[in-house]
């Protein structure tokens, strides 16, 4: 009986090892491919992303916002110079908008003009922020309608990635500030390979999608 016990708890050993091995291999640093190349925008130089913040109410969770974001999706397809948006929330903070992918910059002071900030201080109390980047081009890995998670970050925090691009990641976007400062937003399926590849230090903002089109 002492040995059959014995044997039993290496077995158990043996299991715990290999299961522990593959929870590691899941989000290590395996490429999905080695050679990407980065696809340049051909109208890079007037391309825009912007990224809204708005202060979300203390009462609204997460399943009333989606349920008003889904309500206006057509009405975002029919906005002339849009050509994609992510619905977001901010990870960590109370802050609720969107990831917009537009055309030129005339789109996109067309539409976040005076009386959008002025709307949105009425709705929520506060204007809300508008952020600009330049988009360059973009490194396709996965299906970005699958990405649930994204991560805005610094040009030093991404470039190992784009090194030896890890499993979970679905594109990077590369971006120029109004200063040429290089930027990159990287989507994902899931947060937990995002978070594994960035400290909150190497990162400036951490997005849940919630929706896109």
């Amino acid at each position: 009986m002492l040995r059959i016990h014995t044997l039993l708890n290496f077995i158990t050993a043996l299991l715990v090892v290999f299961t522990f091995k593959c929870t590691a291999q899941s989000k290590d640093q395996t490429p999905i491919t080695t050679n990407a190349e980065e696809t340049i925008y051909a109208d890079e130089k007037t391309a825009v992303l912007a990224i809204t913040l708005v202060k979300k109410p203390w009462y609204a969770w997460r399943g009333i916002i989606k349920n008003r974001m889904n309500k206006t999706i057509e009405k975002f397809k029919s906005i002339e110079g849009l050509n994609h948006k992510f619905y977001t929330l901010l990870d960590g903070e109370p802050n609720f908008g969107g990831i917009y992918f537009w055309e030129s910059k005339a789109s996109v002071e067309n539409w976040f003009n005076k009386q959008w900030h002025e709307r949105i201080e009425k709705e929520y109390g506060e204007t809300g922020t508008v952020l600009y980047y330049t988009l360059k081009g973009k490194y396709q890995f996965g299906k970005i309608s699958q990405s649930t998670y994204a991560v805005l970050s610094a040009e030093k925090s991404s470039s190992k990635i784009l090194a030896n691009p890890p499993i979970g990641l679905n594109t990077i976007f590369t971006l120029y500030d109004s200063n040429q400062t290089i930027y990159y937003l990287s989507t994902w399926t899931d947060s937990s390979y995002a978070h594994y590849h960035f400290s909150n230090e190497e990162s400036i903002y951490f997005f849940d999608l919630l929706l896109y089109f």
